[in-house]
């Protein structure tokens, strides 16, 4: 396990991250401005099945609130109608695509929707589309399309982490130059794009198909088994059931010494989407065991800190890591930089009596300082 803070990264002075709040939160009001416009000629091109002529724009309007974004439009029958024939659902989707640094801009973008959507439904991370793995995929040279009902996925489940890791097999793979891009299109539209940043971990595509006898093995990480790729949504979900969030205590060596952490798990960036400033705050103890672990009055104390810290953040950010070693111990905290939090922390008179409390804050919206621990 590697020692979390140990890379150095570049911290974003407060000014700076409020001039791009600001200009953000423009762009943002601009988007929804601009759409209110708009949005009468795109509903009526996607009834027409034509989903590109404001595509430029489109992309032009969300790029403003942060190059990384992605976006996609869809039109579907309403599921929720006991007949065929329910009407038009219009859906526009702007997503990270995978880019940390823009995923709070699109949780942004989707909490400044309007209340009145007229018919629309607006998301920020791509939905399930069990439809779509009924239909061919056309990625890459793949020209007449990749039969995604072909997919089987291999599953081995690591309970440690939580987190399945995925072999996805079809042999039209072979034909491509990149069957691992292809492979996530099909579990976004197996699973959705949350449910596989939350609950997927290592994902590979192979055209080789499933070993029968060696995929019913168990190895040390649990049990492995194929399935088709319709049937991933009901394994996800009864992994996901047996993994309630909680905080776990985790023991360790870092660099020779001993080191207890407390892990909130399962947890994903995902599921905190605003939170992409590290705040890390770290408080030496002098009553230790001979690990260097706080025990009695030390251990006291930090308990109450701990209170007091979490209330002084609230709803502002989440404690995701807490790890002791080495005679100090170091709060990991991931907080909204759009919150008045970081000079909350700051300004803290906490009046700790066995040494310097020091705080650091830095811009992670990868959650990389943690990543040793939760993933």
């Amino acid at each position: 396990m590697r020692w979390p803070g140990a890379k150095k990264k570049t911290e974003t002075p407060a000014a700076a991250t409020s001039q791009q709040a600001q200009a953000q939160a423009r762009a943002i009001d601009d988007f929804w401005t601009w759409w209110a416009d708009t949005r009468p000629a795109i509903q009526a091109a996607l009834a027409d099945g034509d989903s590109g002529t404001h595509g430029t724009a489109l992309t032009e309007a969300v790029r403003r609130i942060h190059p990384g974004l992605q976006w996609e439009l869809s039109r579907r029958r309403d599921g929720s109608q006991s007949s065929s024939q329910g009407p038009d659902v219009f859906e526009l989707t702007v997503t990270p695509g995978g880019h940390a640094e823009a995923r709070s801009a699109a949780a942004r973008w989707l909490l400044a929707a309007p209340p009145d959507t007229d018919g629309w439904q607006f998301h920020a991370t791509r939905q399930p589309d069990p439809a779509a793995l009924s239909r061919r995929l056309v990625h890459g040279p793949a020209e007449t399309g990749i039969v995604l009902a072909r997919t089987t996925v291999t599953i081995t489940q690591d309970e440690q982490v939580p987190r399945l890791h995925l072999t996805v097999r079809n042999e039209q793979f072979e034909d491509l130059d990149d069957a691992t891009a292809a492979a996530y299109l099909a579990l976004d539209w197996a699973l959705g794009e949350a449910d596989v940043q939350r609950w997927i971990g290592n994902v590979t595509a192979t055209a080789k198909p499933a070993d029968r006898t060696g995929d019913r093995a168990t190895d040390r990480t649990g049990e492995n088994n194929t399935v088709p790729i319709a049937e991933l949504p009901a394994a996800v979900a009864a992994f996901a059931e047996k993994h309630p969030r909680a905080y776990a205590l985790v023991s360790a060596q870092v660099r020779g010494m001993p080191l207890t952490a407390i892990i909130q798990t399962p947890i994903s960036p995902v599921d905190h989407p605003l939170l992409d400033d590290h705040i890390a705050v770290t408080v030496p103890y002098t009553t230790m065991n001979a690990s260097r672990l706080q025990t009695g009055q030390s251990a006291q104390r930090m308990n109450d800190f701990d209170q007091a810290l979490a209330d002084l953040v609230g709803p502002d950010g989440q404690l995701l890591v807490a790890v002791s070693c080495d005679g100090q111990r170091v709060f990991h905290y991931y907080t909204d930089p759009h919150t008045d939090v970081a000079a909350r922390i700051g300004a803290w008179q906490h009046g700790w009596p066995e040494g310097t409390v020091t705080i650091h804050t830095e811009h992670d919206p990868a959650w990389s300082a943690v990543q040793p621990f939760l993933f």
